[in-house]
């Protein structure tokens, strides 16, 4: 729930932040966006996964994925 709470945060600050700064596009296309931590490690990523819908997935520290909104909300064990 937590890492889920995270995630909306992130989301809200990039959505929020996108309409204080100056007018740009109206859509922003792309098939896959990735969330990087301080030294360019991937921690999360929104992605059109491989039966074309929609997905957010999250990594610890090692790159291991640790949650997915595939197929439902779950926790993946280590």
């Amino acid at each position: 729930m937590r890492i889920l709470t995270i995630v909306v945060a992130v989301l809200a600050g990039f959505i929020g932040g996108s309409f204080a700064q100056s007018p740009g596009p109206e859509v922003i296309r792309g098939r896959s966006f990735v969330l990087l931590d301080g030294e360019g490690h991937k921690c999360g990523e929104w992605l059109v996964d491989e039966s074309g819908r929609g997905a957010l997935r999250m990594f610890d520290a090692k790159g291991t994925l640790i949650w997915s909104s595939v197929g439902g909300v779950r926790l993946l064990s280590h």
